[in-house]
């Protein structure tokens, strides 16, 4: 019996309750109606109240509250019983839209705005015309609804949608494409009438009302649109058109299509995926004909940018799910700029569900920077997406030289550039030994932990680092250390076996401590014996004070030994110099008995409007 109140309301009915209180009185026993379902009439026979608690609740609402409908809406609102509760909706709101759908309208805008709209459709189901004049004059909370309705009152009143548009204005969402949507509607079914229409829209609604009576006829007849599209009046109208012709015109002749983008002018809506024109162009042309669109791009090299091409990754998605293999022989034997980064943004979402498949693929071709391209590309993606799994298949890489960026550029992706490090401690307790080195020096960069908290974990991680990159990494996590406890880091840093290593911490520490406290930092440098150390730890400090204090900046910069690196800080300390106070520059510059081409290579080297840099290294 529900299946068959069910089917009745799904086949176009205005609900089985509706239905009865239209066509018999309650309690008549025998009812039935006939309804029209596709070319079908179907005879629906329901049961009497006798046979049905549910329909005899449903009359008890009746007999209750009379035609009371707002007391009835408020009777069943609550009732636990989700399938009862959506049933009486239904049924009230069929009915309650013949009987009065102006208060129905009224009262539900004010107690249930969703279910407002699903009045207002199905008011507009039975009466098109007064449901649209209905809606329009009640006020704006009623207008609202209109926008959800546009697609159909395009199809049973489309000679109301200029009056609506210049009611309900644009839609604050940049996105929304309704308007559009209803005059291509409207053209498919009269595209004289639909043009006119649209050319009688004013303001900001006129391009999408343009845009969508383009794009339907440019499907029928892409020249004749085009042409009429080219005589608007230049304006965003007109471009708006012209683009839409073009899109409509590549679902039946792509080349075409293609061969006129230089009418429309480039550039896109940024807040849209792949909205500018020859993105649009090219995701119509690429469904109706794949290899056509990609021997037009061959040979037309960089007609498009990055962002058109990105127009190709729904179909490119499409063929990867069908033929996984064909599709990536193309890809890789093709040389048009630009299709790498549509794979990679394909298997960023859709194409992800392929990502076996590819890796399949890929490891059963010869190495080439093509085919190490796709890797990288497949394999970011699992990194981002499943860091977990993104392990395994890390781990699948062999660790050559040869693939060391591809590795480091897969273990960056486990943590989105250092904005997820929060998963760090789980994904290194699951790393192999291969993997835990890259996970490690990313750790310390990215500050993967709040280093005051367990150094003794991190000090004790830094012998699992290479020997070659163990010096890099110490003074990483010095820097990171010295933020927080720059005494404790010093501490740490003097006892470090590798001198290299260890003056790279002291130099981090000193940049870092400088940063916080550049009065404690100085004084700790005085301290340093001359040397390398000194030296390095003297560059940090002025890189640090160039800006706030470039006077002492410039006295720490001459107690530099090293000539390279002295030269390099005074020049640091001069461009603050300069920038604070020219003739104090020139004149702490004559009096500090530099050689005559030190003084001549400081002043070349001023660039006025470079920002400040710390001292190289």
């Amino acid at each position: 019996m529900l299946i068959r109140i069910l089917t009745a309301a799904a086949i176009g009915t205005a609900g089985y309750f509706a239905a009865i209180a239209f066509n018999a009185a309650p309690g008549d026993p025998g009812r039935s109606i006939s309804v029209k379902a596709s070319d079908q009439v179907v005879e629906l026979n329901f049961p009497t109240p006798e046979e049905s608690a549910f329909i005899g609740e449903w009359e008890q609402l009746h007999v209750a509250h009379g035609n009371d409908f707002a007391a009835m809406y408020a009777a069943f609102k609550d009732t636990p019983d989700a399938f009862r509760r959506r049933a009486f909706r239904y049924a009230l709101i069929a009915e309650w839209s013949v009987r009065d759908p102006q208060a129905a309208l009224a009262y539900l805008l004010e107690n249930d705005s969703y279910t407002a709209g699903q009045l207002a459709h199905e008011w507009l189901r039975r009466d098109p015309q007064g449901a649209v004049t209905g809606v329009l004059g009640g006020g704006e909370k009623a207008r609202g609804l209109l926008r959800a309705l546009l697609g159909e009152i395009a199809r049973v009143a489309p000679t109301r949608l200029v009056e609506i548009l210049a009611a309900i204005g644009p839609s604050k969402n940049r996105r929304d494409q309704s308007a559009t949507n209803a005059f291509a509607i409207f053209a498919v079914k009269d595209p004289s009438a639909a043009r006119a229409a649209a050319e009688s829209v004013a303001g900001e609604m006129r391009g999408q009302a343009l845009a969508g009576a383009a794009k339907a006829w440019a499907e029928m007849d892409g020249p004749a649109a085009l042409a009429w599209a080219q005589a608007m009046q230049p304006g965003e109208g007109r471009d708006q058109a012209l683009k839409a012709v073009l899109a409509g015109w590549a679902k039946t002749d792509p080349l075409a299509a293609l061969g006129k983008l230089d009418l429309v002018p480039p550039g896109g809506d940024e807040m849209q995926h792949a909205s500018d024109a020859g993105a649009q162009v090219l995701r119509e042309a690429a469904k109706k004909d794949w290899d056509a669109t990609i021997g037009w791009l061959r040979d037309n090299p960089g007609k498009l940018g990055r962002a058109s091409l990105d127009g190709l990754q729904t179909e490119m998605t499409r063929r990867l799910s069908v033929d996984t293999a064909g599709t990536m022989r193309l890809l890789a034997s093709e040389t048009i700029p630009g299709l790498g980064w549509v794979f990679g943004n394909a298997i960023l979402n859709d194409g992800y569900a392929q990502r076996d498949a590819i890796w399949s693929w890929l490891d059963g071709q010869p190495t080439s920077d093509i085919t190490r391209g796709f890797r990288a590309s497949l394999l970011n993606t699992i990194a981002w997406k499943e860091p977990e799994e993104g392990l395994r298949f890390l781990d699948r890489i062999p660790n050559t030289a040869e693939n060391a960026a591809l590795l480091q550029r897969g273990v960056e992706s486990l943590f989105n550039g250092g904005t997820r490090m929060e998963q760090f401690e789980n994904l290194l307790g699951k790393a192999s030994s291969n993997l835990r080195p890259r996970l490690i020096e990313i750790g310390v960069t990215a500050g993967a932990l709040n280093i005051t908290g367990e150094p003794s974990v991190w000090i004790a991680r830094l012998d699992e680092i290479p020997v070659e990159r163990r010096a890099i990494v110490a003074s990483r996590l010095a820097d990171v250390w010295a933020a927080s406890d720059p005494q404790a880091a010093l501490r740490w840093a003097a006892t470090l076996k590798e001198t290299g290593g260890r003056e790279s911490a002291l130099e981090a520490i000193a940049g870092t401590w400088a940063a916080t406290d550049p009065h404690e930092a100085a004084r700790w440098v005085d301290t340093l014996p001359a040397g390398p150390g000194r030296d390095n730890a003297s560059r940090s400090l002025v890189g640090a004070l160039a800006k706030s204090e470039p006077e002492t900046a410039w006295t720490w910069a001459l107690s530099v030994q090293s000539p390279g690196a002295r030269i390099a800080s005074l020049q640091v300390a001069y461009s603050g110099l300069r920038k604070k106070d020219p003739a104090i520059a020139e004149q702490m510059l004559q009096s500090a008995n530099l050689p005559a081409d030190a003084v001549k290579t400081l002043r070349e080297n001023y660039k006025p409007e470079a920002e400040i840099q710390s001292v190289p290294r």
